[in-house]
């Protein structure tokens, strides 16, 4: 009677309970979202989702959830993902991270395993989901389960303290463990595939294989064994606690359903017109009473030191090339917004240490600095810049609002920015350390421009769902 429970959970056990979900967003649910690669370092992110169409890499960076059409690498250490990471391809888990969610990949998931091992090196707070191979390094731990049609390697003293289902073998190397002592849930390996434990591997749940169980010297499974194959239990000091059954005629499959991310599509380019001729030093506003007033213009080009006073209303160029400590006074107090559109690129200060300083004033009459305490973040809905060109800053630059560029990349050093950066092109390849830090969250750039819906949205849209997330870009624009 023993025997055939054991065969009944091994037939039901082989499917995976994920919903296999495509999973939409909305772009204002994005710090930072690229058409193409997103490469960002040594940054704080903060305050939504990092994005791509395409592949994400980050290096000692800490995020929040993550989304990737292609494939996704995490380099450096001390850096945690605070979220769920879904990406449509491989996923390179990096060194030292913990991710605090699942992490769901329709390809291999595997950590780069060149750092020296330690107890949790590496967590995940979460389920892994995939559809390849997925390899945990020495000393990492997975908090709930895997669930994967690949096979599954544990490399010496790593844990899996949720349940292992693998479409291919199982392999648990030297002190590895699946399951917690004494737990009532959790600890079962099943799999297609044979099951392989080296040294003092030990499982703590039941072990269930179409293929053989491999015992090594001191293996110890809790639980039952049951195996389609043979069982070889006859190293030393290897133990199976419960029954033991071979040559059980089974047949299970593993199918594995990780979400993945359903693509986005960027808001349509604005079309505008522009001035002629240039605005240059001494030229664009003296302060709060006397800024450049809103209206077509056409290069804003100044030299180092160059002061740029601007108010609510739209401003168009047909491109920007400023030098290094250009200083830029956004005024605020009106609560109404301030757009920027440009024809070609948007160059501050590049180059340069000290390429551009923002600030800020809500009340009409004083400026602060952009990150000043006496600063809310939240007026970084109101500004803009949408440049058709690339924008680029030198290094330590800054930005406050958002940034769109929907048919170049974003480039920028060291960025500090309160606000949300999206683009057609790559965030982006510089060698030169780049990065983003969104200091206090960020704002949603459909607050300006409608984002065009996904395919599968559609229905959403005509429930009404899409037309309350621009509630906010309608009443801007009549405003």
């Amino acid at each position: 009677m023993r025997f055939v429970c054991a065969a009944f959970l091994l037939v039901s056990l082989f499917t995976s309970p994920a919903s296999g979900a495509i999973i939409t967003h909305d772009l204002a649910e994005f710090a930072i979202f690229s058409d193409k690669a997103v490469d960002l370092q040594n940054r704080f992110i903060v305050g939504g989702l990092v994005g791509s169409n395409s592949d994400i890499e980050a290096s000692n960076t800490e995020l929040p959830g993550i989304r990737a059409g292609g494939s996704l690498t995490l380099q450096g250490t001390n850096r945690d993902v605070n979220g769920d990471i879904i990406v449509n391809l491989a996923a390179d888990l990096g060194l030292g991270h913990d991710i605090f969610g699942d992490v769901h990949s329709s390809a291999d998931v595997s950590f780069d395993d060149d750092e020296v091992s330690g107890p949790d090196n590496k967590r995940v707070v979460g389920t892994i989901l995939a559809k390849g191979d997925v390899v945990l390094p020495t000393g990492s731990l997975v908090v709930e389960n895997i669930e994967t049609e690949g096979s599954v390697e544990l490399k010496s003293n790593s844990t899996v303290e949720g349940d292992i289902f693998a479409g291919g073998d199982v392999l648990l190397q030297q002190a590895a463990e699946v399951g917690v002592s004494g737990a009532l849930i959790g600890g079962n390996v099943t799999t297609n595939g044979l099951i392989d434990m080296r040294k003092s591997a030990v499982i703590y749940g039941d072990a269930r294989a179409n293929g053989d169980i491999l015992m090594g010297q001191n293996a110890l499974i809790e639980g039952d064994a049951t195996s389609s194959g043979i069982i070889d239990d006859s190293a030393s000091g290897a133990t199976i606690n419960g029954t033991s059954t071979s040559g059980a005629p089974l047949v299970p499959s593993i199918t594995t359903n990780p979400d993945t991310f359903g693509l986005l599509t960027l808001p349509a380019a604005q079309v505008f017109s522009v001035g002629v001729g240039s605005i240059s030093n001494g030229q664009a506003g003296t302060g709060i009473g006397d800024p450049l007033a809103p209206g077509e213009y056409g290069d804003l080009i100044g030299g180092s030191g160059f002061d740029v006073y601007l108010t609510a209303g739209t401003y168009t160029f047909n491109s920007i090339g400023t030098g290094n400590n250009t200083q830029l006074y956004l005024d605020l107090s009106s609560g109404q917004s301030i757009e920027i559109l440009v024809q070609g690129d948007a160059f501050f200060g590049v180059g340069s240490n000290d390429p551009l300083d923002i600030f800020i004033s809500s009340d009409g009459l004083s400026y602060l600095p952009m990150d000043d305490p006496g600063i809310d973040p939240a007026l970084s809905h109101l500004v803009s810049i949408e440049a058709h060109g690339t924008f680029k800053e030198g290094i330590n630059g800054m930005w406050f609002g958002d940034i769109y560029t929907p048919f170049e990349g974003i480039e920028a050093a060291r960025l500090r920015m309160i606000g949300g950066a999206y683009a057609g092109g790559y965030i982006d390849n510089d060698p030169q350390n780049f990065g983003i830090r969104l200091q206090q969250g960020h704002p949603t750039y459909h607050d300006f421009i409608p984002v065009v819906p996904e395919p599968s949205t559609l229905l959403l849209a005509v429930l009404g769902l899409t037309g309350l997330g621009l509630l906010g870009w309608r009443r801007r624009r009549g405003r």
